[in-house]
């Protein structure tokens, strides 16, 4: 279930990006590092002393 998510999912920043652009979601970038996307996510949860964090935007916003 969890790896449906991933191609939307995208390392949290500071300062936080709200638009990341497609190219930095974590299956793009794994692709281009030759690894799994799950390797990768754990290599960024486990940054900063274990507290990375992912972001997953599953809402969107309207103009208007």
């Amino acid at each position: 279930m969890i790896e449906r998510a991933l191609p939307k999912t995208f390392r949290l920043t500071e300062p936080v990006d709200y638009e990341p652009h497609p190219d930095d979601a974590l299956v793009a970038q794994a692709a281009r590092r030759g690894c799994h996307p799950l390797a990768l996510a754990l290599d960024w949860l486990l940054q900063d002393d274990g507290k990375g964090l992912l972001l997953y935007p599953f809402e969107n916003y309207h103009a208007g």
